[in-house]
C-alpha cells in the first residue's frame, strides 16, 4: 500500500525487478490476478482521522476479496516523513492485533539516512532542507518519533541494530519498531529479520525497503529488465550506495518522450529547465505558489493527457495522479526500475517514467534522450 502515486509505481517496479507479477491498482477494486499487488492509498495530503478511514476501508477491501487477505503487508511511506503517518500505523495495527510494526525510515540509495531517530537527507537533517518548506505537508521535525505522535497511540520503541529488531519481534506486541539504519547493508539486515519472523510483522518504510523485504537481494540479486550501456553523470551527483546497483528497465521501444512537471520541489523545477534545454517538449505548472494550484494541475494533467503519445517523464506524485486520473487510468503495469527512485511502467498504450519531485535522478533525461535517437 502507498501513499502516493510515484511511489506506488516505485513499489511496483521493485516488486516486477524481483520477477515477480506485479499490478499498481490506483482503486480499490476487484484485485487481479498476481503475485504482487500495489495499491494506491492517498493519504499524504489527508487529515489524520481521514487516513484512519482509507487505511480501515482498504483492511476490509482485502479482506473481502478472494484468496488469503494480506499475508505480507508493506506499507509505503514518504522517505521525508510527510502525511499522517502516525494515523495509518495506528489504523493498522488495530487492524491486526498483536501484531507488530517495523518502520524503517532509511532509503540510504536516496541519501535518506537514519541515525539515533534523526532523519538525514544528503547528510543534512530533514528539517532543514526544503521539504521543510513544503506547502502541503511542511516539515517540523528531524526526528522520526515526533513524525509519528500524537496519531500514534500504540507504543513506539527505537532499534539500533538487527538483533534488537529480533528479540522484539520474538514476542508478539502491538508496538512500532522504529529501526536505524546508515546504509543498504543496515536496510537490508533488518528486512532480513523480518522475513524470519513468524508470523511475519507488518512493515513500513519507503520504496526502497521492498527490495529487501520481498526478496533476498542482500544474498542475490534482483533480477530486473536488459540493462543499456551506461552514460556519464552530471558531476557532484548525490551520494549513493545501493547493495546491489539496478539494471534499466526497458526503454528503447518509446519513440518520443513528452516531460511533465507538476510539482514545486527546487529539484524538480531544475528537472523541468534541464528537460527544455535537451529539446524535451516539457509541460509544467508556474514555479511560484499559486492560490489555485488544483486547478492549475488539472489544466496540466489535461493537457498531458491530451499529448500522450509513446512515453511519458512525470515528475511528482501528485501530478502523476491528475495524468492518470486525466487519461481514464486505474491500473498499471510495472516494468522494472530504470534507476533508484525512478520506474518504468505501461498502461493505457503508454509508457510512463515516473519519479518524486525531491529525487534528482541524475542522468536520467540524457539516457531518455539517447535510446530516442537510437
Amino acid at each position: 500500500m502507498a501513499d502516493d502515486a510515484t511511489g506506488a509505481l516505485e513499489a511496483g517496479a521493485i516488486l516486477a525487478s524481483l520477477g515477480k507479477e506485479t499490478v499498481v491498482e490506483l482503486e480499490m477494486r476487484r484485485r487481479a490476478s498476481a503475485e504482487a499487488h500495489v495499491l494506491l492509498v492517498p493519504t499524504r495530503h489527508d487529515s489524520p482521522a481521514m487516513a484512519r478511514r482509507r487505511v480501515e476501508e482498504v483492511v476490509a477491501w482485502a479482506a473481502a476479496s478472494p484468496a488469503e487477505a494480506l499475508p505480507r503487508c508493506y506499507w509505503k511511506t514518504d522517505s521525508t516523513l510527510r502525511g499522517p503517518i502516525g494515523a495509518c500505523f495506528d489504523a493498522l495495527l488495530q487492524a491486526f492485533p498483536l501484531t507488530p510494526l517495523v518502520y524503517v525510515p532509511a532509503y540510504p540509495a536516496m541519501g535518506r539516512t537514519v541515525v539515533n531517530g534523526i532523519l538525514r537527507v544528503n547528510g543534512v537533517p530533514l528539517a532543514e532542507t526544503a521539504f521543510a518548506a513544503d506547502a502541503l505537508n511542511p516539515v517540523r521535525s528531524s526526528a522520526v518519533a515526533e513524525a509519528l505522535s500524537p496519531e500514534l497511540r500504540f507504543p513506539i520503541e527505537r532499534i539500533c541494530s538487527p538483533r534488537q529488531l529480533r528479540a522484539h519481534l520474538e514476542t508478539a506486541r502491538s508496538e512500532a519498531l522504529l529501526c536505524d539504519a546508515g546504509t543498504e547493508a543496515d536496510v537490508a539486515a533488518l528486512f532480513a529479520e523480518c522475513r524470519a519472523a513468524r508470523p511475519f510483522p507488518l512493515a513500513a518504510g519507503p520504496a526502497g525497503g521492498i527490495r529487501y523485504w520481498a526478496g533476498d537481494c542482500a544474498a542475490n540479486p534482483p533480477r530486473r529488465g536488459p540493462a543499456t550501456p551506461p552514460r556519464r553523470e552530471p558531476a557532484n551527483p548525490p551520494r549513493r550506495e545501493p547493495t546491489n546497483p539496478p539494471r534499466r528497465a526497458p526503454i528503447e521501444d518509446v519513440p518520443q518522450w513528452l516531460v511533465v512537471c507538476g510539482s514545486r520541489h527546487p529539484i524538480a523545477r531544475a528537472q523541468g529547465k534541464h528537460a527544455r534545454r535537451l529539446g524535451f517538449t516539457v509541460l509544467a505548472t508556474p514555479a511560484e505558489e499559486s492560490r489555485d494550484a488544483e486547478a492549475e494541475l488539472a489544466a496540466l494533467a489535461g493537457r498531458a493527457a491530451a499529448l500522450a503519445r509513446g512515453g511519458m517523464v512525470i515528475f511528482g506524485g501528485d501530478t502523476a495522479l491528475a495524468v492518470w486520473r486525466a487519461m481514464g487510468v486505474a491500473r498499471l503495469v510495472p516494468l522494472g526500475e530504470f534507476m533508484p527512485g525512478v520506474a518504468v511502467s505501461r498502461a493505457a498504450g503508454c509508457t510512463f517514467v515516473t519519479a518524486a519531485g525531491g529525487f534528482p535522478a541524475p542522468g536520467l533525461l540524457e539516457e531518455l534522450l539517447a535510446a530516442e535517437e537510437r
